[in-house]
């Protein structure tokens, strides 16, 4: 590894609750990054819980998130390196969400989810002559999902399961003024085909309309190996230009996901995308 990273991590997981409180500090082995304009030092803290109303039916999750990290760098401006990020940026973020969502099974098997939620982001940020001290926005979501599992079994007693996927999303609020530190890499994948936001951070958020379809296949066989395959694509109303070239996700259709695993029974795998 050429940045090296050490964590100090104290995490709880129940059926109905999650906290984690985490501390890392990240130090750069290459010849052109400087440690003092590095974000060495973040704190994450995060708490969730779900709750199942009588009233409404479903599943209820709250969340909270808060999140630091530090430059050692004391400059305001970006200094004469080589990126174009100022070098002494210190960014503090809170994050309060809510959201409720139902599941119901339509005629043949369909299976469906609404969602509606809500959450409220704050940023303080200092040291950045670029950018103001304190941003807040809420960000109001909407999505409906269509499943449709299909299970078979073969004559030779493996199970298939094939299952198409449809989803329609929005998301409002208005993009903060804020650095983007966090979400620098992104990657489309069969993990977020069908994610409300496919950003790795709050420090932005899709908005407006989009859209998701998809197919995978899978097939467990009874002597232990298994695979799965997976198709999947995204529609944007309002394509977010911090999608890289790379992610996948540039322009209103997005490339067409393809991915696949396969498992033996002697432990080994195989996954690409």
């Amino acid at each position: 590894k050429d940045r090296l990273d050490s964590r100090l991590a104290v995490e709880r997981a129940r059926r109905d609750e999650w906290a984690s409180v985490a501390l890392t500090h990240y130090y750069s082995l290459r010849e052109d990054e400087d440690n003092s304009t590095l974000p060495s030092i973040i704190g994450d803290a995060s708490y969730e819980r779900r709750f199942f109303p009588d009233r409404t039916g479903g599943e209820l999750r709250l969340r909270t998130e808060a999140h630091s990290h530090v430059r050692y760098s004391r400059d305001d401006t970006d200094g004469p390196d080589s990126d174009s990020v100022v070098d002494g940026r210190d960014v503090t973020r809170l994050t309060v969400s809510a959201d409720w969502r139902r599941w119901f099974t339509l005629p043949a098997g369909i299976r469906a989810e609404v969602m509606t939620g809500v959450a409220a982001d704050a940023f303080h940020t200092v040291q950045d002559v670029t950018l103001p001290s304190y941003q807040t926005g809420v960000t109001p979501t909407r999505a409906l999902t269509l499943r449709w599992p299909m299970a078979r079994a073969t004559s030779a007693g493996a199970t298939q399961v094939i299952e198409p996927v449809a989803q329609i999303a929005w998301s409002g609020g208005h993009d903060l003024e804020v650095a983007n530190d966090e979400s620098t890499r992104l990657e489309f994948d069969e993990g977020n085909l069908l994610g409300l936001t496919r950003f790795t951070a709050p420090d932005r958020r899709e908005r407006g309309w989009r859209g998701a379809y998809g197919i995978s296949w899978a097939h467990y066989d009874p002597s232990g190996w298994q695979g799965r395959l997976v198709l999947g694509q995204v529609v944007q109303e309002n394509p977010d230009p911090a999608f890289s070239s790379t992610s996948g996700l540039t322009g209103e259709v997005s490339d067409l996901l393809v991915a696949g695993q396969l498992a033996g029974p002697d432990g080994w795998s195989l996954a690409a995308r």
